[in-house]
């Protein structure tokens, strides 16, 4: 595994080139809704048309997910913990998810001429091992030569 250390990242000559490449993807998302829905899942859903960057694909969202409301709370969350980084903070889908009123319940993403293609099997509620978010002991850590940490 590799380690990116923010801090660094944000910081010298990183500095200009993070506030440049941010600022170029923020600038490109485009969300188009459409009028077409159908149901996935089990949800109402309504699609979104989606380009950013080299990239464009269509999300599915739904209005009809409780869930949605820790979604968009977990979204301002990270929002909080970026307010030291502002460029990363536009990254994720706290940024899109101003802009698409519901739970994506499905995404399909073509990039380069490979699709990428999500769906919402089921939503459960319980408890995480915290070992789920830890490195597992037999990762080795490769290399510190990330540029990004210079």
């Amino acid at each position: 595994y590799t380690k990116m250390d923010l801090n660094k990242m944000m910081k010298g000559k990183n500095r200009r080139h993070m506030r440049k490449m941010m600022g170029d993807m923020q600038n490109s998302i485009k969300i188009t809704p459409t009028n077409e829905t159908k149901k996935i899942a089990g949800y109402n859903c309504k699609k979104y048309l989606v380009e950013i960057m080299m990239t464009k694909g269509e999300y599915w969202i739904s209005k009809d997910i409780d869930e949605y409301d820790e979604m968009k709370k977990l979204a301002e969350n990270m929002k909080k913990v970026m307010k030291n980084h502002p460029m990363l903070g536009q990254m994720g889908m706290g940024p899109m998810m101003n802009r698409m009123d519901g739970f994506p319940v499905k995404t399909k993403m073509d990039t380069m001429g490979m699709t990428s293609t999500s769906t919402l099997k089921k939503i459960e509620k319980k408890s995480l091992d915290k070992s789920l978010f830890m490195v597992p002991r037999d990762y080795k850590l490769v290399s510190d030569n990330n540029p990004w940490n210079q």
